[in-house]
């Protein structure tokens, strides 16, 4: 009956063989190995993997919550005959709500050019100051691509505001080069909080899955590495993978705290604020 080699004896044979051919690393018998061989396939999809895993779940968050938080509903509307500095009441029917303020300028149609260096003061009911606005509006002609020239425009102005306190205010509008064309507007409420840093992140995550997808020669498909994801069991011993998660985690959280506070609105009070970098004023002017 032939003898069995010893496991000692199996093991010397191994490192011989491995020692003969060196370009071939030998496999590990540990399931938990934290190397990668970033030349492998099989390596770059266990890193990519979990990893991927948060891109796309937190892409889907933010941008839950984004669309959410981008809700608002009607308050009022209003109308000035003419921009003269006179006074308009409007309604805010909620506290610590964000009111975004669409409004547009009547200009006379086909005159320009036209100008409107338009400032609009919110004040509150005992008629004190809250926050004022500014925007150039314009209306000229310009040359097209016929050969002649067309009307171009920019006759809107829109900004938000977050008001703590619900109640009767006063708009006052003034045309700094006496432009008193009629002035339009509609006042919107939030429905939830700010959305500024969920679409900044929903936007930053959606690219993240977009590059995994990009790479999926290297490691690939987006449904190929979902699959390949170990058990949960094995997946919390990948500190990689538990850093990010929690790091990503804190992220959304002090996202939605932020977005209930109206952190990066403009708001009035003591000490005016201006709207931070990530929100878009679209040349509006927040003076405060």
């Amino acid at each position: 009956m032939p003898s069995r080699t010893s496991y000692e004896e199996r093991e010397r044979r191994r490192r011989e063989f491995y020692k003969k051919h060196k370009d071939i690393k030998r496999p590990s018998g540990s399931t938990n190995d934290s190397s990668f061989d970033f030349t492998n396939t099989v390596s770059l999809r266990k890193l990519v993997g979990p990893l991927a895993l948060i891109c796309y779940a937190f892409a889907i968050l933010f941008s839950f919550a984004w669309l959410i938080t981008r809700g608002q509903s009607i308050a009022s509307s209003f109308r000035m005959d003419a921009v003269d500095g006179s006074l308009e009441k409007i309604t805010l029917p909620q506290n610590n709500k964000i009111y975004k303020f669409n409004l547009a300028q009547t200009f006379e149609a086909y005159s320009a050019p036209v100008y409107s260096e338009l400032e609009i003061e919110l004040l509150d009911e005992q008629f004190g100051h809250v926050y004022t606005f500014y925007k150039d509006l314009w209306q000229e002609f310009h040359p097209n691509d016929a050969g002649g020239s067309s009307l171009y425009s920019d006759t809107e102005m829109s900004f938000e505001i977050s008001i703590e306190k619900k109640g009767t205010y006063y708009l006052r509008a003034v045309s700094h080069n006496g432009n008193t064309g009629m002035l339009r507007g509609d006042i919107y409420q939030k429905n939830f909080g700010g959305h500024l840093y969920f679409g900044f992140y929903a936007l930053f995550f959606i690219g993240l899955s977009v590059i995994t997808y990009l790479g999926k020669e290297y490691w690939g498909s987006p449904s190929l590495l979902l699959t390949s994801i170990p058990k949960f069991a094995v997946l919390k011993t990948n500190k990689l993978f538990v850093y990010c998660l929690i790091a990503v985690t804190v992220l959304f959280i002090g996202s939605i705290v932020v977005s209930f506070t109206h952190y990066g609105y403009a708001s009035g009070g003591d000490e005016k604020v201006i709207p931070t970098y990530f929100y878009a004023t679209n040349n509006v002017i927040y003076i405060g």
